[in-house]
């Protein structure tokens, strides 16, 4: 496969068995109390790692525009109550941008994308319009 969402694409059957995207880390190496975070791990770590790749490969890359120009708002429950059959490939990958963007300022915001299987949805969509 050459595809252009490869990375992506691998990921479907991963996600689609795996429930358990990872944990919540309240405690440091010593049982201290510390600023909880969620660790991903397996698939989800992998797909962090994809978008991440994605946005450095795709340099100027305008998640923000791109929704705008879809009429999606950037908020969670607008994310996931697109229709996702009318997105094209762009508009998946700035979705999934977008999501890992806030990631970063709001633990465990993938995490609820991840467990409602809007991640695999968006995916799903990916390899659909490869086809």
């Amino acid at each position: 496969m050459t595809s252009t969402y490869k990375e992506f694409i691998s990921l479907i059957p991963a996600l689609s068995k795996d429930k358990n995207f990872g944990k919540w880390i309240d405690h440091d190496q010593e049982g201290n109390l510390i600023f909880p975070y969620y660790e991903y791990s397996g698939a989800a770590e992998q797909l962090c790692y994809a978008i991440e790749h994605f946005s450095h490969k795709h340099f100027g890359f305008d998640a923000g525009q791109i929704l705008g120009k879809n009429h999606i708002k950037m908020t969670e429950s607008d994310l996931l109550e697109v229709d996702v059959n009318k997105l094209d490939s762009d508009a998946v990958m700035a979705c999934l941008v977008w999501i890992l963007l806030t990631e970063k300022f709001c633990e465990g915001f993938l995490l609820d994308f991840l467990r409602k299987g809007t991640i695999l949805k968006w995916l799903k969509r990916l390899k659909e319009l490869e086809q």
